[in-house]
C-alpha cells in the first residue's frame, strides 16, 4: 500500500533538477540571463519569470518614504527621551536614623513586640468573651421560647380544666333539679290519693 502511494506521489511531482557537477555552471548561467533581462533598476511593478521562480522589484519610492517615515519617528522618539530624562535629584546633607541611640530603638522594638502579644492575647480572650456571651444570650433565648410554650400549656391545661368543672358543675345542677322535680312529683301524688286504709284495721 504504501509502496504504490508512493509511487503516485512520484509521478505526480516533477522531476528535481539534476544535481550532477554541473549544476554551479547551470547556476552561473541563469544568473548572467537574469543580469542581462535586468539592465539597471527594475521598475516598480516589473516581474521576471526564471524558470522555477518569479523576481519581483522592489517599489523604490516606497522604499524610501518608509525610511524617511522612519527616521523621523527615531528623531521623534529621542527627542522625547531627551525631554522626559529624569531631572536629578538634590536633598540637603542631613543626618538619617533620627536622633535615638541603637540601644533606645532597640528596647522600644523589644517594647512593642511585648505590647503586640499582650494585645493579642486580649483579643484571643475578648473573641473568646463575646463568643460565650453569644452562646449564653442564645441559651437564654432558647429558654424564653421554652418558657413560653410551657406558660401556653399551663395556661391551656388551666383552661381546660375550668371548662371540665363549668360542665360537671352544669350537669350536677340539671340532675339536682331533675332529682328534686321527680321527688316533688311523687310526694305531690302521694298527698292527692290521701291516707290509704290498712287491711289490719278492719
Amino acid at each position: 500500500m504504501y509502496a504504490g502511494s508512493a509511487a503516485l506521489g512520484a509521478r505526480s511531482r516533477p522531476a528535481p533538477a539534476s544535481r550532477d557537477a554541473g549544476a554551479p555552471g547551470q547556476l552561473r548561467s541563469q544568473g548572467q540571463r537574469l543580469a542581462a533581462a535586468v539592465p539597471g533598476v527594475l521598475g516598480p511593478s516589473e516581474q521576471r519569470s526564471t524558470g522555477a521562480y518569479t523576481l519581483i522589484a522592489p517599489n523604490e519610492t516606497r522604499r524610501h518614504q518608509m525610511q524617511r517615515i522612519a527616521e523621523q519617528e527615531l528623531a521623534s522618539l529621542e527627542k522625547w527621551k531627551e525631554q522626559n530624562r529624569a531631572k536629578p535629584v538634590y536633598l540637603l546633607p542631613r543626618r538619617l536614623g533620627g536622633s535615638q541611640s541603637e540601644s533606645e530603638v532597640r528596647q522600644k522594638q523589644q517594647l512593642q513586640l511585648m505590647q503586640s502579644k499582650y494585645q493579642q492575647k486580649l483579643k484571643r480572650e475578648e473573641y473568646i468573651r463575646i463568643k460565650k456571651e453569644a452562646e449564653e444570650a442564645e441559651l437564654q433565648k432558647m429558654k424564653a421560647i421554652q418558657r413560653e410554650k410551657s406558660n401556653k400549656l399551663e395556661e391551656k391545661r388551666q383552661l381546660q380544666e375550668e371548662f371540665r368543672k363549668k360542665i360537671f358543675m352544669e350537669h350536677h345542677q340539671y340532675k339536682t333539679a331533675e332529682f328534686l322535680t321527680v321527688s316533688h312529683r311523687r310526694a305531690c301524688q302521694s298527698s292527692s290519693r290521701g291516707p290509704q286504709t290498712s287491711t289490719w284495721g278492719i
